[in-house]
């Protein structure tokens, strides 16, 4: 089977229903890319350890911190102790939500994913983390204050006035300059 065909069915699997945990199966969270196909993850019960990436997802599907997988695990690992089964997609964790599957652990991750605002900006406080440290703050909000604002008008015509006599003081610049170079 070429790489295209291989390439064609994953994409199929991945997006066609949502596959229920069956036997061993858990749903776990990507944490870290560790490197050679192996991921940090934590499952529902909160356990962190390496999962390991199948060859017919590689180079077929990317994974991230934050996605959510369906994990087999693998009974003789001692670091890696789960395989990918499938990589779960939004619409794959919505499904599973409704079908009362999803983990609890993973119930706010779920909320601002979805768009609860309210519930994710909860979290974030909740978690300690504010808005992006690379950015700088928003400016505080402007005043009410109409007096203000008309103020800073006049100030500005007051400055348009000036302009002229900086235009005279050009003038009176070059008279000098004439008379340097007449001087020479």
């Amino acid at each position: 089977m070429s790489s295209k065909t291989k390439r064609k069915y994953v994409y199929q699997e991945h997006l066609g229903a949502a596959p229920t945990p069956s036997g061993g199966q858990t749903i776990g969270r990507v944490l870290q890319a560790r490197g050679n196909n192996l991921h940090q993850v934590e499952d529902a019960a909160g356990h962190v350890y390496l999962a390991s990436m199948p060859p017919k997802f590689r180079r077929n599907i990317w994974v991230r911190r934050g996605t959510f997988l369906l994990l087999e695990p693998i009974a003789e690992g001692d670091k890696v102790r789960a395989e990918v089964a499938h990589v779960l997609s939004r619409e794959h964790v919505t499904e599973l939500r409704h079908a009362g599957v999803w983990p609890a652990r993973f119930a706010e991750r779920e909320a601002a994913a979805t768009g609860d605002v309210a519930a994710a900006t909860e979290d974030m406080e909740r978690l300690g983390l504010g808005g992006n440290p690379n950015r700088p703050p928003p400016p505080p909000p402007e005043s009410d204050d109409s007096d203000d604002s008309d103020d800073s008008n006049d100030s500005n015509d007051s400055n348009d006035s000036d302009g002229s006599d900086d235009a005279e003081s050009e003038s009176d610049g070059d008279a000098d300059r004439s008379s340097s170079e007449s001087g020479s």
